[in-house]
C-alpha cells in the first residue's frame, strides 16, 4: 500500500489524515491495515515513533464507523501513553460527529472522567488501574466493545 488514498477508508477519516497530512503509511501501518480492516485479530511489534498507533487506530475507527453500535478499548501501561494516544485518536476523529474519545487514567479528577463517560464514548483508552476502578463504580460498561487494543503490550 503506497498512500492512503488506495484505501476505501471513509471520507471523514480520509479528511482528517489529509489535515495530519498523512499521505503514506509507515512501514508498520502498511503491513497491520488490510488486516485489522478485515477484522482479524493481530499482534505487531515495531519500534517507538514507527507509527503503531495509526496502524491500530485507523483501521479501529473505519471499523467503528462501520458498526455504529459497538465500541473499543485501548489499554497502555501509563497515564502518558495514554494520553498521548487519546490525543491522536481525537485528531484521527475530529471529522466523525458524534464519535468522542474518553481517557480513563489515574492521576486525574474521576469527575472529569465521570462527565466524559455519560457522552457515550466510541473509544476508550485507559490504563488498567482506572479501568479497573470504573469497573467497580459501573461507571464503564464493555458490553459493546468489539475491538481491544493492548498498547505496549
Amino acid at each position: 500500500m503506497q498512500s492512503f488514498q488506495e484505501r476505501p477508508l471513509a471520507p471523514q477519516l480520509q479528511k482528517a489524515l489529509a489535515a495530519l497530512k498523512f499521505v503514506r503509511p509507515t512501514e508498520v501501518q502498511a503491513a497491520v491495515l488490510p488486516t485489522v480492516l478485515e477484522g482479524k485479530d493481530l499482534m505487531a511489534c515495531a519500534e517507538t515513533g514507527s507509527g503503531k498507533t495509526g496502524a491500530y487506530g485507523i483501521p479501529t475507527i473505519e471499523n467503528l464507523l462501520k458498526n455504529p453500535g459497538k465500541n473499543a478499548l485501548i489499554l497502555a501501561p501509563t497515564r502518558e501513553l495514554a494520553q498521548q494516544i487519546s490525543d491522536f485518536l481525537r485528531h484521527l476523529t475530529a471529522y466523525c460527529d458524534g464519535f468522542y474519545v474518553a481517557s480513563l487514567v489515574g492521576g486525574v479528577d474521576i469527575r472529569k472522567q465521570l462527565n466524559a463517560l455519560k457522552r457515550k464514548p466510541r473509544l476508550i483508552v485507559a490504563t488498567p488501574g482506572r479501568l479497573t476502578d470504573h469497573l467497580k463504580r459501573r461507571s464503564v460498561s464493555l458490553k459493546n466493545t468489539s475491538v481491544l487494543v493492548l498498547d505496549e503490550g
